[in-house]
């Protein structure tokens, strides 16, 4: 069984991919601002409401990824906002972030 997207364990394991990932750590150099991932509400596709996700991202270290309100994930550095469908795709690798 696999991690339900978008929930605590979610956040654990990208923390966890992120920080295990030569490839991220290169591209991440210099790095120093925290970045928020709003997962907008699609209530007919089992989303209710908005979703936020933080991540405290540091010189190619993921130091915290958490799930948080949507109003934190909107005060990071940097934001990228989409609706659940688009994240979907992402995940998916049939969309690029």
């Amino acid at each position: 069984m696999g991690v339900k997207a978008f929930s605590g364990e979610f956040a654990d394991s990208l923390a966890g991919q992120l920080n295990v990932s030569s490839v991220y750590k290169q591209a991440a150099k210099g790095w120093r601002w925290t970045v928020g991932l709003v997962i907008e509400a699609e209530p007919d596709r089992g989303v209710p409401e908005a979703l936020g996700i933080y991540l405290d991202l540091n010189d190619g270290e993921a130091r915290s990824v958490s799930m948080v309100p949507v109003a934190q994930a909107q005060a990071c550095d940097f934001v990228v906002s989409a609706p659940y469908t688009q994240w979907k795709r992402v995940m998916k690798e049939e969309l690029g972030p």
